[in-house]
């Protein structure tokens, strides 16, 4: 879709909403940065009925839309731009580190403001700074962030699935239970050959 305003220097935001209309997974996606809404019964439903696109380059010429098969309603679309000359660059540097978390990092900030990630919200994330878990918030209608204060900090994000632990006692329990039943099983077949001799 070509583009027929101006570009140059410009955050744009597209948002709108999705409805369903069967239990298959819908992807679209604008400019490469894609946005999903899970299967009504998914192991984890999503619930993203509400889609929201940053996109933010010198200059854009079109939007590259990439939309899943499927039935379903786009509605209340809305298009919007922000000079980028009026955003404060806070983050001067932020240096990742090695770490088995999602995300390990250094990161300087001039002033108070929000850590924003482009983790898209769900249940399950944790954010360290310097240590101390924060409380996190939906930030920029879909992400996962923080508050953060002015300074040097190192932050750590982890990720726990929901449900996680119970599905692995789950787990363990059906094998021990599958393990006894085999057990069991032979146990009473060599018997049986013991009989038959």
């Amino acid at each position: 879709m070509p583009i027929d305003f101006d570009t140059k220097n410009k955050l744009i935001c597209i948002d709108f909403d999705v409805k369903n209309y069967t239990d298959k997974k819908i992807s679209i996606s604008i400019n490469g940065m894609k946005n999903t809404l899970s299967k009504k019964h998914s192991v984890y439903p999503n619930g993203n009925k509400h889609f929201t696109y940053i996109l933010s380059k010198k200059e854009l010429k079109q939007f590259d839309v990439t939309l899943s098969k499927g039935k379903y309603k786009i509605s209340n679309i809305r298009v919007y731009t922000c000079d980028m000359n009026v955003f404060d660059r806070v983050v001067t540097k932020v240096k990742p580190l090695k770490t088995t978390s999602i995300f390990k990092g250094k990161v300087t900030t001039s002033k108070d403001g929000y850590l924003v990630t482009s983790y898209p919200y769900e249940k399950g994330y944790e954010i360290y700074i310097d240590g101390k878990k924060q409380n996190i918030e939906i930030v920029n209608k879909a992400f996962v962030g923080c508050k953060i204060k002015k300074g040097s900090h190192t932050i750590t994000i982890q990720f726990h699935a929901p449900f996680k632990n119970a599905g692995l006692g789950i787990s363990v329990l059906f094998i021990i239970i599958g393990g006894f039943w085999i057990w069991k099983k032979s146990k009473n077949l060599l018997v049986m050959e013991l009989w038959e001799l």
